[in-house]
This record gives C-alpha cells, structure tokens and sequence, in this order.
C-alpha cells in the first residue's frame, strides 16, 4: 500500500490532532463518569489514578526499548489500539474492578505510543525540522481539544459513559488511519539475526546509560522531568477541587459549575494556540540555549502563576492565574521535547523520552500523596502553592545548563545532524 503513504509531517500533525480530539473526548466527563455512574469513592477515585501511573512508570522503558529494537510505527500502532481498548472498556462497564484493569490496559498502551511518536519524528524529519513539528503539533491538539470538550458535553447528555466509549473508538479509528498511512523509512532495527532479544535489550539500555554519563545535561532534564510531574499531579487533581471549595462562582450568569469549567478549559486552549505560535516563531528549537532559556523563563512564570492560583481569593483572579498556568504548561511539553531531542543519537532515542516520560510518572507517584495528604492536613490552597513552589529546583537547574553548555560534538548549542534532512 505504498500509494497510500502520506509525508510524515502530515502524519503527525493528524495524530497530534485525532490523539487530542478523542482523548479530550475521553477525559472532560471522565472524572464525572466515575463518581456518579460508577458509584467511586474517593479513596477509589485515587487508586484509579494511582495505578494508571505506577503503569506508565513500570512499562514506560521496556516498551521505549522494543520501539527503538523493532519499530517506531509499529510500537505507535500497538499503543493506539491498547489505549482504545483501554477507554472502551471503562466507558461499557462502569465497575471498579474493570476500571482498574482499563487503566492497565490504557498505561500500557500510553508506553508504547509515548516516546515512539517524539522518536519517529525526530528520525523521519530530522533534528532540524523535529523542534517545529512539536510546536505546530501541540497548536493543532490545542485546537482538537477543544473541540473535543463540545463533543464531550454533547455525547455526555446522553450517557455519561459514551464519551469515552467513542473516545476509545476513535484511537481504534486513528490507529487504523495509521496502518494505511505511515511510513518509516528512516529507522533501521537494531534487532539482526546474529543477535538475541535479550542482548539487543541489554546493550539499548546500556547504551542509554552510556549517554547520560557522557551528556551530564541528560541528567538535568530527566530530573527536571520528575519535578514537573510532581507539580502537575496535584494541580490536575485539586484545580477544580479549589474553585468549588474556596471561590465562588459570578451569581449573576445563572451558570451552573459544570459550565464555568468548560469556558475556564475553553478560554485556557484558545490563550495556547496564541502563545504557543509566538514561541514557535522566535524560539529557535535547534539550539540548547535558546530552548533552555526559553524553558527558565516559562518554569518561572509557572511557578509564580501555580502559587498565586493557590492563594487567589476572587474567582476572576485564580481563572487568570489557572489560564496563565495552563498556557505555560501546554508551551512547556513540545519545548521540553525538543531539548531532550537535541542530545539523543537515533539508535536509542525512544528509550530516552521513555526515560523522560518515566521520570515524570515518578514524579506524579511520588509527589502526588504528599501533596493530597498536605490538602486534607493544610488545605487545598497550601497544596496548590507548595505544587508551584516545587518548580524553584527546576529554574536553578535552568540556570545550571545556561551557564555551562553540554559538551557536545555541537560546540555552538545547536543540535547535532544525526537524522535525515
């Protein structure tokens, strides 16, 4: 089916765009879905959570690792389909027991899909264009997302479950699309047949090792991965928690709650697509220390942002400060990405943005009790702000890499050409 192959380019911004659509679909009444159909208490609320990420943090490397053996596009495709499977089966069978095993089904996919997707694009366009395809990708998920929280409200009035049947539906649809669609011409298995699995196995990790060692600024940015995801635990979770609790709602719209967080999550996105197109053009996301700049400045602003929604005490004050939050956050991932790009060789990249995203499930794992059992102890607003003041060992790891450079065979910053131009 050669005929059908479509350029990798428009590939992903498609799958940037269907994956935002239908996981937005997915996610808006997720959480609404759970309590009320589902009958969930909040402890079970919790592990639901819990388990997704002790998922993503087990199976993250060994599914980076067979990515970088064997296939890119074919480690994309799996994860699409168990993703799918994974939303199909909660959104049917509103029980505890198989909502566990859908956020198994779904982390395991999440593994698969996660840092193949950053690696198949970095190979098929080259370091040089991969920084641009981030940005442009994060703009159209930003887009599909919110058009995803419209279709959500809609199907949701019909049956609070089908929106994440039909979001599961659709990653089964995209990864169908992706069968049809996407080439891989750039990437060579490491797997021959001179040599077993395991070996294979062994010498991608141990060559991910090796680099680390080599680039001290791998070290940076997989710890600033887990402060990042030891921040964005608490504040998705306890965001809406803090409007309810400790705001209130303008009286005078006749809104109900549930519609106020679809203009807050509305207004959030549309704010996105307007910052992330001005970093896109005036970042320069081939060079180490104009994307490590741009990272500080962003982490800083986050960090006074988070904290400020914490302590807010007027609702239009903390729907500023959450937009600005968000915004921030949204700008940050494909920047990030981008960074982590720049030091990687082919050979193992997709195990290292599995390292990456690892990091951050630890993170989530790690920070997110602490920081639940500080609300129920302190209070949402001392959790919200101590999320955001967990950001300050991030900027001064930002200004340790200003300062000292990675010493890399690019003297000058920039990324080294490994990949296709």
């Amino acid at each position: 089916m050669a005929h059908l192959k479509l350029s990798p380019y428009a590939v992903f911004l498609t799958l940037s765009g269907a994956g935002a659509f239908f996981f937005t679909v997915f996610a808006t009444l997720s959480s609404v879905y759970r309590f009320e159909t589902a009958g969930l208490d909040p402890l079970q609320l919790m592990l639901i959570g819990a388990v997704l990420e002790t998922t993503v943090f087990l199976f993250e490397v060994p599914t980076g690792v067979v990515a970088d053996l064997y296939s890119r596009r074919r480690s994309i495709i799996i994860g699409m389909f168990l993703i799918a499977a994974g939303f199909v089966l909660e959104g049917a069978l509103p029980l505890f027991a198989t909502m566990l095993l859908a956020q198994v089904i779904w982390g395991i996919g999440a593994t698969f899909e996660s840092g193949a997707t950053d690696a198949w694009i970095a190979d098929e366009l080259g370091e040089s264009r991969a920084g641009e395809a981030f940005l442009r990708g994060a703009q159209i998920g930003t887009v599909a997302s919110l058009a995803g929280i419209a279709a959500a409200v809609a199907l949701g009035g019909i049956y609070l479950g089908l929106p994440l049947v039909i979001g599961g539906l659709g990653y089964a649809a995209t990864a169908v699309f992706l069968l049809l669609f996407m080439s891989e011409t750039a990437f060579t298995p490491t797997l021959s047949s001179e040599r077993t699995t395991i070996a294979a196995v062994r010498d991608t990790l141990s060559g991910g090792v090796r680099l680390v060692r080599e680039r001290p600024v791998l070290i940076t940015i997989l710890a600033i991965a887990v402060i990042l995801g030891a921040s964005s635990e608490t504040f998705d979770r306890l965001w809406e928690a803090h409007f309810l609790s400790n705001l209130s709602f303008p009286a005078r719209s006749g809104l109900e709650p549930v519609a106020w967080f679809g203009i807050i999550n509305a207004g959030a996105l549309l704010l996105s697509i307007a910052v992330t197109e001005l970093v896109r053009r005036f970042v320069k996301t081939d060079s180490h220390l104009a994307v490590a700049r741009a990272l500080m400045v962003i982490n800083t602003l986050l960090l006074a942002s988070m904290v400020a929604f914490g302590l807010a005490g007027h609702f239009t004050t903390a729907v500023a400060f959450y937009w600005s939050s968000v915004l921030l956050r949204r700008v940050n991932r494909p920047l990030y990405a981008a960074w982590l790009n720049q030091s990687l060789t082919p050979r193992i990249r997709a195990t290292m943005f599995s390292f990456a995203n690892q990091m951050d499930a630890f993170g989530q794992i790690a920070g997110g009790p602490l920081l639940g059992l500080l609300a129920s102890v302190a209070g949402l607003r001392s959790a919200l702000a101590t999320a955001g003041l967990l950001l300050l060992p991030a900027t001064v790891l930002y200004l340790r890499t200003i300062g000292k450079p990675p010493d890399a065979p690019h003297g000058d910053g920039s990324a080294p050409a490994t990949g296709p131009n």
